[in-house]
């Protein structure tokens, strides 16, 4: 509530603030013979607290928000005496002054929250009625409502839409002071609705302050996702999406609409922020509580920021913007909330979350000092006690229960409790808002209307200046019977006084405006005790009928006229009446003329002076001059022309230089009938007004191109201003390049010739020869290519010639993408630089052996060069000798078959023949012990007749040869401890060998095989001496080369 109100030191118990507001009529004048009973209307405004109240009263018709010098009386006895107040309970009476200590907001004690007081007022001869005011009267004149939207909009706040028991509203409300209330009107273009969110935010489009309302729900329970704007309250636009990929977001009801920062941009944007649907359409129950976050650069177009914020899904919650205490950031606050039902206690929730940027949350608490709930509200209010600002949060519902306590935290997270329940009751889904008083500039909390639990729908508004003190508004109208005196003006000539009738109350004050005829004046003003100031007649303090009479005069003002030069004005001084027109004649001497003229805002015509509708005293002033005629020069640009618009005496010559600006030229002068001559332009007389005109032309050069070849230049050629640059593109054409450039001091960039300043005509000369590219004929061997290494035009074909040197033979040729047929290799175009590589090798014979018999020819066959020497090395293998050798016309000589100078391929026939060997005999090694069955080891002694001979042997059935088996000096002995079959040979040092000799050998190590082999060895002795007497007498004579 308004500081305005309050004594300096208040107590500390709940302290009525109060705002006055007051609209009133006051039938100011009456003719004579009306009715002598006039009603003064007034409305009287209070705010009604726990121990006191605020009364204002106003009086639009006097021009104040006071009524000067009224009289307060009150009590709260209902018969208290006016003549004797102070007798009274609670009785007092104070004034009001325009200037006193109780010029705005008179204190009361009579009325209170819970106490009737009786107000009776008095000004002059004014007196009202006795009237009780009482807390709890709903006295606005905004109806009953909840669920509404509240918002501050250009210095007022707003009510927008909301429901009652049975119906869903689209009206508009507005205040300037939070009490007395507007209808902009009745029926808004949107749909009737509650539970939605409006916000105040520019257009982005205009950039003026605009109302952007979304969301809530009508009778049939469907909620809306439609999107209204305004710029003033009153006419609203639906907002369509302008970005053919802006999103809509879901329908829903008791969300919440946010101005705060973009994260990345820092400009503001708007957010919704939750929210939820519970409703039946075509038999299908639609029911959901979001944690979705969107937002909107311009109110049309929306960006889903995130589907799933951090924070659970609720309705019913509450959003606000508070900077961060340590960082100063701002931040979204999220707190409390519900999940749509009603029955559970975690239905209700009571947490904190907050985000930087609207879509990554942290929760800063999980549950809070105040309980759990639903519909409260928040605000962002300076706390008078320390002067910080903090978040406010009031009321609520909770199972069924409205809630009315009162906390406040500086930091988002620690929690105060203010007021535990105050002298009211908060009621749930009402309006809050933080408005500042228009009286005293000071910011304020106002609670408007709601829904209590006993009461239904409420229109009831409460205030407070520091959120714990609340009072009640209360409003009505007062009526004031006054006693009226007539003031009489009777007509008069050539004016007159309004009104000319008139009554005013008893003592009161008022102003009468004289108005002359036009061109009249007021000459005098008298009755009725009155005071003229300018046009006002001000009679104050009226106490009978009276009269005023008006006096008026005739406006009067002189002309005087001043002349300067040769010439004159007639008459001289005149005096006339204002609003007159007057004539004055001018004459100038033979050879002047009127310079200049002026004044008493006339005009010249001709040789008269014209001064129409005269208003007041003035001289008329001219000036007489030599007659002259203004030569204009003009210029087109970039040069001059000295004097520039002379003023020339007539018949007299003029001279005028004429400058280029530098690089520009006189391109042509004319005007005045000049002549020019070199930089002088000169006029012979100058008899009227003329004008000279010259045109200047850049100096201008040409640069030419001059082209040799296949190619072009463009530009052809260019014309370009002195010292500019000029540029040149210069294209070879198809098979031809560029081969030199040359002329106008120009450098060649790539393809762009640049000239940097001309300053004389010239030429560029570009030569263009055809492309052309090295063929590069490389050679291996003895040979040659023909041409050798040539240059060919681009495109072009060419034809190489291979020719070898005698005994020479080309062996292949590559490159370039040629083909050889016979010794031609012909390229069909050359478009590169290339290499053709040939390679030539010399013509091979070839000399084959053929050999019968044993013996080599090395080499046996031989490829050599035409024309050289072959030697071939012929050798007989051992036991056999050369027989023959012929062929290739070699000759022999020793081992060596030489062919001279060889021509052709041929071949070597060669015959080897055995020569009869000497015969070697090696002897047949014999086994001691013959082969058997033995019940014991035996060992087995092996010996060949033969010297210089070795054994070798085996014993698992495999035949030994000079390579493999056991080795065994002659006579050795082998130990056979297991059944085996024993094979031998003798090998001599030569390698020659014996016949093989094999045994098989049993072992029995039993007593019966004992007895056996007891009789067998008797028997086996002589069949042994047998079989060794049978080998010594075999004798086998063996070709040493067979022997294996």
């Amino acid at each position: 509530m308004s500081a305005f109100c309050l004594p300096e030191h208040r107590p500390t118990s709940l302290f009525l603030a109060a705002v006055m507001c007051l609209t009133t009529f006051l039938l100011a004048s009456f003719p004579v013979y009306a009715e002598k009973v006039v009603e003064k209307n007034l409305t009287l405004t209070a705010f009604i607290g726990a121990d006191s109240t605020a009364v204002r009263l106003s009086d639009n018709s006097a021009g104040a928000d006071i009524i000067d010098g009224l009289k307060f009386y009150r009590s709260s006895n209902n018969d208290c005496d006016s003549e004797n107040y102070a007798a009274c309970s609670s009785g007092q009476m104070d004034i009001f002054s325009r200037n006193g200590s109780n010029s705005n907001i008179i204190t009361d004690t009579a009325a209170q929250l819970n106490q009737t007081g009786y107000y009776r007022f008095q000004q002059g001869s004014f007196f009202s009625d006795q009237i009780g005011v009482t807390a709890g009267e709903n006295l606005t004149a905004m109806p009953v409502r909840f669920g509404h939207a509240t918002v501050k909009f250009k210095n007022k706040i707003w009510v927008i839409g909301g429901r009652t028991r049975s119906t869903f509203d689209n009206d508009v409300w507005s205040s300037s002071d939070g009490v007395s209330w507007v209808l902009e009107t009745a029926h808004a273009a949107f749909r009737g609705r509650a539970g939605h969110s409006v916000v105040s935010f520019p257009d982005p489009a205009t950039g003026e302050e605009t109302l952007w309302l979304t969301a809530g729900m009508t009778w049939d329970g469907i909620p809306f996702n439609d999107i209204w704007s305004s710029v003033d309250g009153v006419n609203w636009t639906q907002a369509y999406p302008t970005d053919p990929a802006s999103e809509r977001f879901q329908r829903r009801d008791q969300t919440q609409l946010v101005v705060f920062p973009d994260p990345v941009t820092g400009k503001d944007k708007l957010w919704l922020i939750g929210g939820g649907f519970n409703y039946l359409q075509v038999g299908v129950h639609f029911f959901g509580v979001l944690n979705d976050v969107w937002s909107s650069v311009d109110g049309r177009n929306w960006v889903e920021e995130t589907s799933s914020a951090a924070f659970p899904p609720r309705l019913s919650h509450q959003v606000v913007v508070f900077p961060d205490p340590v960082t100063h950031e701002k931040k979204l606050w999220l707190i409390g909330g519900g999940t749509g039902g009603a029955d559970r206690i975690d239905d209700y929730r009571h947490d904190i979350w907050s985000s930087t940027d609207g879509v990554n949350w942290v929760q800063v608490r999980e549950t809070s000092p105040f309980s759990r709930r639903t519909h409260h509200q928040t605000a962002i209010f300076t706390d008078p006690v320390d002067g910080i600002e903090k978040i406010w949060l009031m009321g609520g519902f909770f199972m069924g229960t409205t809630l009315g306590d009162i906390w406040s935290s500086v930091d988002g997270e620690n929690w105060q409790k203010r007021l535990e329940r105050g002298a009211f009751v908060f009621a749930s889904r009402y309006g809050l808002e933080v408005f500042t008083d228009p009286l005293t500039g000071q910011k304020r909390m106002w609670k408007i209307a709601g829904r209590t639990p006993t009461n239904g729908p409420e229109k009831d508004i409460w205030v407070s200046d520091d959120g714990v003190n609340w009072a009640q508004a209360y409003q009505r109208q007062l009526i004031l019977s006054p006693t009226f005196y007539d003031i009489t003006a009777p007509a008069i000539r050539s004016g007159k006084v309004s009104p000319a009738t008139t009554s005013l109350v008893q003592g009161g004050n008022t102003t009468l405006t004289v108005v002359p005829d036009a061109h009249y004046r007021i000459q005098n003003v008298m009755g009725c005790d009155g005071e003229l100031t300018g046009n006002l007649y001000q009679i104050n303090n009226i106490a009978s009928d009276c009269i005023v009479i008006a006096q008026m005069a005739a406006i009067l003002y002189t002309v005087n006229t001043r002349s300067e030069g040769q010439g004159a004005l007639t008459p001289a001084q005149k005096i006339a009446q204002e609003g007159s027109n007057l004539q004055l004649t001018v004459t100038a001497e033979p050879g002047y003329r009127v310079a200049s003229i002026g004044g008493c805002d006339g005009s010249l015509y001709g040789d008269i002076y014209r001064i129409n509708n005269l208003s007041a005293d003035c001289t008329v002033n001219a000036v007489f001059e030599r007659i002259t005629y203004q030569v204009s020069t003009m210029v087109s640009a970039n040069g001059s022309i000295t004097p520039v618009d002379p003023r020339v005496i007539e018949g007299e010559a003029l001279e005028l230089t004429v400058t280029p600006d530098a690089g520009f030229r006189l391109s042509r002068i004319e005007g005045c009938g000049g002549e020019l001559t070199g930089n002088n332009y000169r006029i012979a007389a100058v008899t009227a007004d003329c004008s000279v005109t010259a045109v200047f032309e850049p100096i201008m050069f040409t640069v030419t191109a001059v082209v040799t070849g296949d190619g072009f230049i463009t530009p052809e050629s260019v014309t370009v201003v002195e010292g500019e640059a000029a540029e040149l593109t210069v294209t070879a054409g198809a098979g031809f390049h560029l081969s030199r450039i040359e002329g106008c001091g120009g450098e060649l960039t790539g393809n762009n010739y640049n000239i940097a300043a001309l300053t004389a005509d010239c030429s560029v000369t570009a030569v263009f020869e055809p492309i052309t590219y090295q063929v590069s004929t490389l050679i291996s061997g003895n040979g040659s290519i023909t041409p050798a290494n040539p240059r060919v035009i681009e495109g072009g074909a060419l034809e190489l010639t291979t020719i070898p040197d005698a005994g020479f033979q080309l062996s292949r040729i590559e490159g370039c993408g040629g083909e050889l047929t016979g010794s031609v290799y012909r390229i069909a175009a050359v478009t590169a630089d290339c290499s053709v590589t040939a390679v030539f090798e010399a013509v091979m014979y070839t000399v084959t052996s053929i050999v019968t018999g044993g013996g080599t020819v090395s080499p046996a066959l031989i490829t050599v060069a035409g024309g050289a020497d072959v030697s071939l090395s012929i050798n007989a293998d051992d036991g056999y000798q050369l027989t023959t050798v012929s062929g290739c016309d070699g000759e022999l000589s020793g081992n060596s078959y030489t062919i001279s100078t060889l021509q052709a391929d041929c071949s070597v026939a060669v015959h080897f023949s055995a020569v009869e060997p000497a015969v070697i005999f090696v002897a047949t090694p014999v086994f001691n012990i013959p082969a058997g069955t033995y019940s014991a080891a035996q060992t087995i002694t092996i010996h060949s007749a033969s010297e210089d001979v070795s054994i070798r042997y085996t014993l698992d059935g495999s035949s030994p040869d000079i390579n493999t088996g056991s080795v065994l000096n002659n006579g050795g002995t082998v130990l056979l401890t297991e059944s085996a079959q024993l094979k031998a040979i003798a090998v001599d040092v030569e390698g020659n060998t014996s016949e093989l000799l094999q045994a098989t050998y049993r072992i029995e190590k039993n007593s019966a095989a004992a007895g056996n082999n007891s009789s067998g060895k008797n028997s086996g002795g002589a069949l042994s001496l047998f079989w060794l007497l049978s080998l010594a007498l075999l004798v086998t004579l063996t070709d040493r080369r067979r022997l294996v």
